[in-house]
């Protein structure tokens, strides 16, 4: 029961993403609950708290709220849910959410708001990042629609992740079901519990965690919660004991007199592991050429083109500009000992030499490197476990 204390609260089964109030009022005050807190609250019509409902008087139909941007309830459909998700070990790896498609189809548009808890190395969350998901893909199997959340970092395989859908609906937004506290952690967990998980997916689990666990390390993330701190002796023996032999396929092609010149490559380490290559146009360009002219074509070891980059692509990669750059993110986790060549074009021909690179021509650069050794050693045992499992 509500009494006549400044503020009364206790626990209820409330509807998830509401706001609500009864028709019960005391006096002055108003009757309002917060539903993501699941939590009742009285307040006095004069009392102001950022996001609740406040009721003008006893017998008032005017409610006030102190944050503009809450949902008064009408806006919300509990029918907007999810089918369910998985993590996706491709490219990159990522966490999947599937919305029905009946449910899908009622809506002008759906999307899914994702919210990864950024951590500091000590495992305080110290921030939020929010990321909007469209639909991705459709998947005839489940007959459910994907939305495919790539924003995770090794170091972030941990790290909590909300999810809430929405739909659009002539010009309205409405919120639907959150699934709170995931992580690629815990599906790596759920995934090693199970029966039916087969030796060489459970050694491409634990590779995974220990490669995730020595990029917390490096980058220095919630370095006290490793995220394959939990495998128990049994679930570590699946691991790679032992890197196999890292190769370097480093190498460079010359032409007669370029005009622009190769300056290197490096990887970035981010929701996928990606190639970086870094050239200078300036000869180029004093010799009267534009930075429109050019390109830059990647190509695999057949020769075929993988990708190609125009002037809108290039990025500075140093403060006065001199020098440019491209990222290249076309590799799977499989494709880590696979060699691709680089080389700046004008229409069809060569103005720089060619250099041939590959995510494991790093690894080799740095696997008796203090800080970054076993990252990398890490990475290359997930990459050709990853082979044995997805290609046998």
């Amino acid at each position: 029961a509500v009494t006549d204390a400044a503020e009364d609260t206790f626990k209820i089964t409330a509807k998830a993403g509401a706001w609500q109030l009864t028709s019960t009022t005391t006096g002055s005050r108003c009757f309002a609950y917060y539903s993501k807190n699941h939590d009742f609250r009285t307040y006095a019509s004069s009392t102001y708290k950022t996001g609740y409902l406040f009721r003008a008087g006893a017998a008032s139909t005017t409610y006030y709220t102190t944050n503009p941007t809450v949902s008064d309830g009408s806006l919300t459909d509990e029918n907007l849910k999810f089918f369910g998700k998985t993590v996706i070990f491709e490219a990159d790896f990522s966490i999947k959410y599937y919305v029905p498609k009946a449910v899908v189809d009622t809506y002008d548009s759906v999307y899914v708001s994702v919210t990864k808890s950024v951590y500091d190395a000590d495992g305080n969350v110290t921030g939020k990042e929010t990321t909007r998901v469209d639909v991705t893909d459709y998947n005839s199997g489940y007959n459910a629609y994907g939305f495919k959340f790539a924003g995770i970092a090794a170091a972030e395989v941990g790290s909590n992740v909300d999810a809430t859908v929405y739909g659009v609906k002539d010009g309205k937004t409405y919120e639907g079901a959150t699934q709170s506290g995931y992580s690629v952690k815990q599906y790596c967990y759920n995934t090693l519990s199970k029966a039916n998980t087969t030796a060489a997916n459970k050694r491409v689990l634990v590779d995974f965690l220990n490669y995730a666990s020595a990029a917390q390390v490096y980058f220095n993330i919630n370095t006290k919660n490793l995220v394959n701190a939990e495998l128990t002796d049994e679930q570590k023996a699946f691991g790679t004991a032992t890197v196999a032999a890292i190769g370097n396929d480093r190498a460079d092609g010359t032409i007669d007199s370029p005009s622009v010149a190769v300056s290197g490559c490096t990887l970035i380490f981010e929701g996928k592991i990606m190639m970086k290559f870094v050239f200078n146009p300036t000869t180029y360009l004093n010799n009267g050429g534009s930075l429109s002219d050019l390109s830059v074509v990647v190509k695999d070891a057949d020769g075929q083109v993988l990708k190609t980059f125009t002037a809108a692509d290039f990025a500075d990669y140093n403060t006065a500009g001199t020098q440019k750059s491209v990222v290249f993110d076309g590799l799977a986790s499989t494709e880590m000992r696979k060699a691709v060549t680089f080389q700046v074009m004008v229409g069809d021909t060569a103005v720089s030499n060619s250099r041939t690179y590959s995510i494991q021509t790093y690894a080799y650069s740095k696997q008796n490197d203090a800080a970054q050794g076993t990252l990398v050693q890490d990475m290359i045992k997930y990459g050709d476990s990853m082979v044995a499992w997805k290609l046998g």
